[in-house]
C-alpha cells in the first residue's frame, strides 16, 4: 500500500496544473438527462465513466489514470490486492494508511453508489503545504484479483459531488457484490474449519511439534507479496527490497523470507535501476556503478547494470 500511498500524496502537487488534454480513446459515449456528454473507459479489468469536459485521456501511465476539471482531480490506480475489502479492521488500516500530518480521514465503510459491486469509501480532506483545502474522497473496489482505487481531490469552494457520485455508480467490475462477500465468506469459514482440525504432531526429545521448514508465517507470505509488487513497478537490490519491506514493518525475518523467495534477478534488477538513472540524469561508468553499490547492489551486479547500459 505504501507505493500508491506515495503517488496519491505526489500527486497533490500536481492538482493545481490540471495536466494537458490527450487524445481520447473511449469506448462509448454516454448522455445524461442534464445532455452532459460522458465518456466510458476501460481500465483491464473495470469499466468506468467520467464529464466529456473532464481532461484526461484515459491512458494509464505507471498504473494510473489522473483526470482533472477546474482546480480539482480524480485519480484511478491499481494497487495490489488489500486481502478481505469487506472486512472492518482492513478498512481502517487502509484508511490510516493515506493519513499524515495534514491529512484527515472521517468516515469510511461500504458505499452505497453502486449496488452492483463491493465498494468501502473513506471520506476526509487534505490541507497543503500552501494552505490550500482539498476535500479527499477515497473509494476501492475489487475485481479480479486486483485492487482499484478511485481518489477524488476536490478544491475547496468547488462543487463536483454529484458528478462523483455518478462516476462511482457508473463502475463495472468482474466480480458482483455478492460475489465478493460470498468469497471472503467462504474462505472466512475454510480457514475456520481448517483451524479446528487436530494437528499431527511428531514428538521428539525436545516435545518441539513445529516443523521450522515448513512453518511459513501469514506476515511471510505478506511479505512476499509486498516485495512482488514492489518489483512489478522498480527495480530493488536484495538487501533495498529487504529494507523497503523492513519500512513497511515487516520483522527482518518476514522481510528476508520476502526477498529470498520473490524470484528476482539482481542482476537484471541492476540493469534496470541503472536505466532508470540514466532516463533521469548523466552518469560516467564508475559513478553509475558507485550509485548502484549505494542502493546495495554487489559489485558484480552494479558492474553488469552498468555493463548492460553501455558504459
Amino acid at each position: 500500500m505504501k507505493r500508491l500511498i506515495i503517488v496519491l500524496c505526489g500527486l497533490m502537487l500536481m492538482i493545481s496544473g490540471c495536466g494537458e488534454k490527450g487524445d481520447s480513446t473511449p469506448s462509448s459515449e454516454l448522455s445524461t438527462e442534464e445532455k452532459t456528454q460522458w465518456t466510458e473507459y476501460t481500465f483491464d479489468a473495470i469499466k468506468y465513466s467520467v464529464p466529456s469536459n473532464y481532461v484526461g485521456d484515459g491512458v494509464v501511465k505507471e498504473d494510473q489514470i489522473n483526470f482533472y476539471v477546474e482546480d480539482s482531480m480524480l485519480m484511478i490506480a491499481k494497487t495490489d490486492n488489500l486481502g478481505d475489502i469487506t472486512d472492518k479492521e482492513i478498512q481502517e488500516e487502509f484508511a490510516a494508511g493515506f493519513s499524515d500530518e495534514n491529512d484527515k480521514f472521517m468516515n469510511f465503510g461500504e458505499c452505497d453508489l453502486n449496488d452492483k459491486i463491493y465498494i468501502f469509501e473513506v471520506i476526509g480532506h487534505h490541507t497543503t503545504d500552501s494552505g490550500g483545502e482539498y476535500g479527499v474522497s477515497v473509494y476501492t473496489l475489487e475485481s479480479g484479483n486486483d485492487c482499484y482505487v478511485f481518489a477524488f481531490y476536490e478544491m475547496q469552494g468547488e462543487n463536483h459531488e454529484d458528478e462523483l457520485k455518478e462516476i462511482i455508480a457508473s463502475i463495472k467490475g468482474e466480480e458482483s457484490k455478492e460475489e465478493t462477500i460470498a468469497k471472503y465468506t467462504t474462505e472466512s469459514k475454510e480457514s475456520d474449519a481448517s483451524s479446528n482440525e487436530p494437528e499431527e504432531s511428531t514428538n521428539d526429545d525436545t516435545g518441539d511439534v513445529e516443523n521450522s521448514d515448513t512453518n511459513v508465517t501469514t506476515g511471510m507470505k505478506n511479505a512476499l507479496k509486498k516485495a512482488k509488487s514492489y518489483l512489478d513497478t522498480s527495480a530493488f537490490s536484495y538487501e533495498g527490497l529487504i529494507k523497503q519491506l523492513e519500512y513497511e514493518k515487516f520483522t527482518s525475518e518476514e522481510a528476508t523470507y520476502g526477498a529470498d523467495n520473490c524470484g528476482a534477478d539482481w542482476k537484471e534488477q541492476a540493469a534496470k535501476k541503472g536505466k532508470s538513472y540514466l532516463e533521469s540524469g548523466s552518469f560516467s561508468r564508475q559513478g553509475l556503478i558507485d550509485q548502484l553499490l549505494y542502493e546495495g547492489f554487489t559489485q558484480e551486479e552494479a558492474e553488469y547494470g552498468v555493463t548492460e547500459n553501455g558504459l
